[in-house]
């Protein structure tokens, strides 16, 4: 949890722009300044036509004038008016608090803003122009701001301004109120309104505390430990990226890790002393921002594909593309053209392949030819023996299993016939007996239709019945 133990409402304000593109609103107002309780996460929008010191402070200060002055505002750090923010601050006198950078989670405007946007979209669209923005976002704080706050069942309203904030926003011709009452309910109407605020200011703290208690053990059940590392072990240091505009450079697509670094000096706690392998760089960092760096690299072929011609159509991809990433001097496999008779090749001893079946059985059984069946009936005849001890068992002939010729043998018998017959074990429909059939390979309309047959053995064939040529074509598996 990022927050601070404040327990009034708009004492800490997270304060931010927001604008809707380049484009004013009907007013000529292009900025919309937002403030955020630190608490309660009341948000409030003022409007400013230009982007200086002296705006932002004149809008700020309608905001405070409105719901009290505030002890600290909070920036981003990576924001983009930052600097124009601390002049705010020395304008005004009031205490700065800026954010670390690269991490964004703790400015409370930031998950505003994205709920803006998706109001703004449905708001923007309907009206079918975008310089009604400042409606909309005024329109979309103020059910904001009736919602409650989160972990509890008080609205965000109640808690800031002392009253509910009705939503969706209903109107009558017909008159809601009598203004006029009792001497009596007036002269208890203060009193009792002070016992409400007072009653919903303590069982607020309550909540507040229950409610930062609790995502304080979510956050640390869900911290993984850090890891141990030894003196000369390569890690990758997490790294904070800002975006530059002349490099072409923007942070969210870049890598967010530099290296490799090596430990030289163990700290106290989880703090190592890293050293650059190339620079040499030193520097402290934490194991929360350590990885351990890969010791070996298994490449792999790219495809040449579409979707790695359309990626290279105006930018190629450079010599060295995992230099930013730490992995300098690591050369990728070039893209590859597959041949056509690609099935009818050969693998290369020193190429890379996945076992078949057959050799990860032999690695856990490395049976001799013939052991593995001579087990098999040993087993099943273990009864016989023991019941007929003196009488030598006859076992049954071994018949060899005839080996299924490969897709290699296969389709270059297919292509090397001139008639192109076969005989194909066929299932005779509406029953599970097979028969032999007569059949001739079409291989033009396999062709045709599935150019990769030599691969995967689906060929199309033609069936001889009653001496007839059948017209009707079935796939069939080689």
């Amino acid at each position: 949890m990022y927050s601070f133990p404040v327990d009034s409402p708009m004492a800490v304000l997270h304060v931010d722009i927001y604008s809707v593109g380049v484009y004013s609103g009907f007013q000529g107002n292009r900025f919309h300044l937002i403030a955020a309780c630190a608490m309660t996460a009341f948000a409030v929008a003022e409007s400013t036509s230009e982007q200086n010191a002296k705006s932002f402070a004149a809008a700020l200060m309608k905001i405070m004038l409105r719901f009290g002055f505030c002890y600290t505002i909070v920036v981003d750090k990576d924001s983009k008016f930052c600097g124009t923010f601390t002049e705010v601050a020395e304008l005004l006198h009031i205490n700065l608090h800026v954010l670390s950078g690269g991490n964004h989670d703790p400015m409370l405007i930031e998950r505003i803003n994205r709920y803006l946007n998706r109001c703004l979209k449905i708001f923007c669209n309907e009206r079918d122009s975008v310089r009604v923005a400042e409606e909309g976002i005024l329109l979309s704080l103020y059910a904001w701001n009736s919602a409650p706050v989160a972990g509890t069942d008080i609205s965000r309203s109640l808690v800031t301004v002392g009253r509910e904030f009705h939503f969706p926003i209903d109107f009558s011709s017909r008159k809601h109120f009598e203004l006029t009452s009792t001497p009596a309910s007036v002269e208890s109407f203060a009193k009792d309104q002070a016992c409400l605020l007072k009653a919903c200011g303590e069982i607020v703290k309550e909540l507040v505390t229950e409610h930062r208690a609790m995502y304080r053990e979510l956050i640390n059940a869900q911290r993984p430990e850090p890891r141990l590392y030894h003196i000369g072990d390569r890690v990758l240091a997490r790294r904070i990226v800002k975006s530059d505009k002349k490099r072409e450079i923007v942070d969210k697509v870049a890598y967010q890790y530099s290296g490799p670094w090596e430990i030289v000096e163990k700290l106290a706690g989880s703090s190592y002393r890293i050293k650059h392998c190339d620079s040499g760089l030193v520097e402290k960092k934490h194991a929360g921002y350590l990885s351990p760096f890969p010791a070996s690299l298994l490449p792999f072929q790219p495809l040449d594909g579409a979707d790695n011609r359309y990626g290279q159509l105006y930018q190629p991809i450079r010599a060295d593309p995992y230099k930013d990433a730490g992995l300098k001097g690591f050369q990728p496999y070039q893209p590859f053209q597959a041949s056509a008779d690609i099935a009818l090749i050969a693998p290369l001893n020193n190429a890379f392949w996945f076992p078949t079946l057959a050799e990860l059985s032999n690695e856990l059984f490395p049976w001799e030819p013939g052991e593995e069946i001579r087990a098999s009936l040993e087993a099943d005849s273990a009864e016989t023996l023991e019941i007929y001890a003196g009488i030598e068992p006859v076992l049954p002939p071994v018949t060899p299993q005839p080996s299924p010729p490969s897709m290699t043998t296969l389709g270059a018998a297919i292509v090397d016939s001139d008639d192109k017959l076969f005989f194909l074990a066929h299932r005779i429909p509406g029953s599970n007996v097979k028969e032999w059939c007569l059949v001739r390979v079409a291989l033009s309309a396999t062709f045709a239709h599935h150019p990769g047959a030599l691969q995967d053995g689906r060929f199309l064939v033609d069936f001889y019945v009653r001496g007839e040529l059948s017209k009707k074509k079935k796939p069939i598996f080689g």
